[in-house]
């Protein structure tokens, strides 16, 4: 019979499919069923009889992923090379789970697979990926790290993502970020009208985006995005709305968005705005303010990096997890890096920059400081 929407959970099921695995030891269904009704209690045997299932039918995804989250909660510890290679096994089969991309995709994140694999998966399967947001959201922040700004804010513009808790609600950062970095290449080949109305749009966040409780995209890159203003200002010759806007990059320092399950990059996003601001009061001729803010920077890395990670949640891949150790320090390394780069020491900034890519190689934030550094 059809598998779909089977979901066994009475624990007078336990007997009926423990006689029908013995009734016909070749079907693959029992076990999977059964492993599913056991998993909560008894993961050991679940996870065995997942196995079971899959050597007698590897051609069904649902069980492979069901071992990907096995192997991330085993008793002797997360195994996450066995739960990359199930998921990698479910996402190859003729019938595709968007879920599946989502659930990889974050394992390739924290084994620190490289950009382009990621990029090439979600490419090659983009109409699967577009049936869940979750996933949808993870592509177009593959696209941004990859420098595909025109293909991700086109999907971003077009599509209307749901409003769900989930790690789906960044996609407004994805959307930020992209005008940000889009901006910069204009400024870099003089297109300076045309950057200032990115930069306006990187604040103004369409209704078809999902913001999240306690997130103020207006606020939260407001620095960064205003510095980057009085840049293409200066550049097109209006030194007065120049001037007013780096001194609206170092009014206040931009709010550190609130701190959520599933908000891996907040802390590293807030505190970077203080670069920024660093940046402006250099404009503004106030050095000194700005060397602060740069030395702050590399003490908060250095001081971050010698503290204790949190203690990570029990829930895996699923979008409330907590971030990863390796997220953390790439997160860490890229705020030092920052620091290093406004006190134009460059060896050291680029040493702490390819640390953080190195960690999280679709950190699109560390890959544009990088390329910025001779």
């Amino acid at each position: 019979m059809p598998p779909d929407y089977v979901f066994p959970f009475q624990s007078e099921a336990i007997d009926v499919l423990r006689s029908a695995i013995a009734a016909n030891p070749r079907d693959a269904r029992a076990p999977y069923y059964l492993g599913n009704l056991l998993y909560d209690w008894q993961p050991e045997e679940a996870t065995q009889l997942w196995e079971s299932s899959a050597s007698l039918d590897p051609s069904f995804a649902i069980t492979h992923r069901n071992l990907a989250t096995a192997y991330m909660h085993q008793a002797s510890g997360a195994d996450i090379t066995k739960a990359i290679t199930e998921l990698e096994k479910a996402v190859s089969l003729d019938h595709k789970y968007a879920l599946h991309f989502t659930e990889l995709d974050e394992l390739y994140e924290e084994a620190g697979t490289p950009l382009e694999k990621r990029v090439t998966l979600f490419q090659q399967n983009a109409s699967v990926v577009a049936q869940r947001d979750d996933a949808l959201n993870r592509y177009v922040a593959l696209q941004v790290a990859a420098g595909q700004l025109d293909d991700a804010i086109q999907t971003m513009s077009t599509h209307t993502f749901a409003v769900a808790e989930g790690e789906n609600l960044n996609v407004v950062e994805h959307w930020t970020e992209a005008h940000i970095l889009r901006a910069q290449t204009e400024i870099q080949t003089r297109r300076y009208r045309d950057a200032l109305k990115n930069l306006e749009a990187a604040a103004t966040i369409p209704a078809n985006l999902p913001i999240g409780i306690g997130f103020d995209i207006a606020n939260a890159h407001q620095p960064e995005i205003a510095y980057w203003s009085g840049v293409a200002y200066a550049g097109s010759g209006n030194k007065k709305l120049a001037e007013e806007s780096w001194k609206q990059a170092v009014a206040q320092p931009g709010p550190t968005p609130a701190r959520r399950p599933g908000r891996s990059r907040d802390a590293a996003s807030g505190k970077a705005q203080d670069y920024y601001r660093g940046l402006a009061f250099q404009k503004l001729g106030q050095e000194d303010k700005a060397q602060e803010l740069f030395r702050g920077l590399v003490q908060f890395g250095q001081n971050e990096l010698q503290s204790p990670a949190p203690t990570p949640g029990a829930s895996g891949f699923y979008p409330e997890r907590r971030i990863s150790p390796r997220a953390r320090s790439a997160n860490t390394h890229y705020i030092a890096g920052l620091g290093y780069m406004g006190l134009n020491d460059q060896a050291a900034a680029k040493a702490e920059l390819n640390q953080a890519v190195q960690l999280n190689p679709g950190m699109a934030s560390a890959i544009n400081a990088l390329s910025r550094l001779p």
